[in-house]
């Protein structure tokens, strides 16, 4: 496991994070708090503590930050893993409000279709807009629209209050 302490004067630029293979019980004690997990969460939650001026350390197994968000290979070619739908980027979530408070240069810019789903006898294409995906599940055959809209508008507000 690496160490990877994030210090709060470093925040705005992310440059001073520094990794350390086998960090001694003495550099580990002198932090407030463990951050366990380099992934969206550990990262946003180090973030987040650091700004509040808490010294952070976060605690990595792999040796890339990112969590199940990554790229790996197999035969030569290169496959992205991990989140295939992405939240927390609209005004006031999670995601912008890093983005913004850090000055990040990052542009989320969703695909068209976001993923599709494929079986040997059905297709569908799932796209950015939340209401063009509900409107796609209402039109398949014997679907029971009112339940869909009634689940993805509890889904809704149980994402509004994650974000």
């Amino acid at each position: 496991m690496s160490a990877l302490p994030v210090r709060p004067s470093s925040i705005s630029a992310c440059d001073e994070v520094t990794m350390s293979e086998n960090p001694s019980p003495t550099t580990v004690g002198s932090y407030d708090v463990a951050v366990i997990g380099a992934g969206f969460g550990g990262m946003s939650a180090a973030l987040e503590l650091a700004r509040r001026g808490a010294r952070v350390a976060m605690f990595e197994t792999l040796t890339y930050p990112g969590g199940c968000a990554s790229t790996f290979t197999r035969r030569g070619r290169q496959f992205e893993s991990g989140a295939t739908l992405f939240s927390g980027f609209a005004e006031g979530q999670l995601f912008r409000r890093l983005i913004d408070d850090f000055d990040l240069d990052v542009e989320f810019v969703p695909l068209d279709p976001i993923v599709e789903l494929r079986t040997e006898t059905f297709e569908l294409a799932i796209p950015p807009r939340r209401e063009e995906l509900v409107c796609r599940f209402c039109a398949l055959p014997g679907v029971d629209e009112v339940g869909v809209r009634r689940f993805f508008d509890r889904q809704k507000k149980i994402a509004d209050m994650l974000w």
